[in-house]
């Protein structure tokens, strides 16, 4: 029964699935098997590493983390906003994860030559919340339920207050324990995920995908 409700569940969130895998895959890799903390390193983004032509590290740094609590935090929010995403957004999800996280590796770039390392999926989750809110509060407009525009705004407003929280305090508001490994969180990367997330919202509500179906799968619109 468990295993059929999870099926359910994440049925319709197939990329959302094999993304956060493949980020637990990265990290399993750098615990249990020799020399497999490589891999990591390989797809982190650097800086330097990116602007001597390693330019695979644009989207590889997503996939990477430097905690099992930021990866842990990481991909349940990522997988809870994901699959809300995907189902929503249909063909369109995957071009925009990619667009968000492109967005948010250029940004650093540009933007802060102080960040010179960036691991982990919270700028990418920080789009798909930005897409959920975008999504909700447009409904919630729609139908006139005050209560749900209330509570979207509210989330939002937290949103714009962890960044803030992080971006003065230095610490990250989950992931405790970045601080122990040395590492401080990059306020930017949300903030560009952001953006990121409030574009593809805007864009999504003008000229909507079809919304996954059971129905419709591997490009093929299946009868009953």
């Amino acid at each position: 029964m468990i295993r059929a409700m999870a099926v359910r569940l994440l049925e319709g969130c197939r990329w959302t699935v094999v993304l956060a895998t493949a980020a637990l895959a990265v990290h399993a890799a750098a615990l249990v098997v020799p020399g497999g903390g490589r891999l990591a390193e390989l797809l982190t983004f650097e800086r330097e590493a990116i602007l001597a032509g390693q330019i695979w590290r644009v989207l590889g740094g997503h996939l990477a983390h430097f905690t099992i609590e930021q990866l842990v935090w990481n991909v349940v929010v990522f997988v809870a906003l994901g699959c809300l995403c995907e189902k929503k957004l249909g063909a369109a999800y995957l071009p925009s994860l990619a667009g968000s996280a492109l967005l948010v590796s250029v940004g650093m770039l540009l933007l802060d030559s102080g960040i010179r390392r960036y691991r982990g999926l919270s700028g990418v989750a920080s789009a798909l919340f930005t897409v959920t809110m975008v999504f909700a509060i447009a409904g919630a407009v729609r139908s006139r339920r005050l209560l749900l525009v209330g509570l979207s705004l509210a989330g939002t407003a937290l949103f714009a207050g962890k960044v803030l929280h992080e971006t003065l305090s230095g610490s990250a508001v989950f992931s405790r324990d970045l601080a122990t490994a040395g590492v401080v969180p990059v306020p930017l990367a949300h903030v560009l995920g952001g953006i990121a997330g409030a574009l593809i919202g805007l864009a999504g509500m003008r000229s909507p995908s079809p919304p996954y179906s059971p129905a419709r799968r591997d490009g093929l619109t299946l009868t009953r």
